[in-house]
């Protein structure tokens, strides 16, 4: 079973944290609570069939290639 799926039936999953540029460093989990309402972010959300059959709603933002750029650099420092 998916934790995709759990989440809809109302359990908790643990998800590890992604580190974008150094998966070398030791994993951590996150506990995730399922919550009347689920917001999903990616790239990927609707790629996947069984994902985006699931959800309710679905907004795209998008902003300017300055700003997306900016906050990569920011993030890719931090981690």
């Amino acid at each position: 079973e998916s934790d995709w799926q759990k989440l809809l039936q109302g359990q908790t999953v643990e998800q590890p944290i992604y580190h974008y540029n150094n998966p070398s460093t030791e994993t951590v989990w996150k506990q995730i609570q399922a919550q009347p309402i689920i917001l999903v972010d990616g790239i990927f959300t609707f790629y996947f069939d069984f994902l985006d059959e699931t959800l309710d709603y679905r907004i795209i933002i998008d902003a300017p290639f300055e700003t997306k750029k900016q906050r990569r650099m920011e993030r890719d420092v931090k981690e």
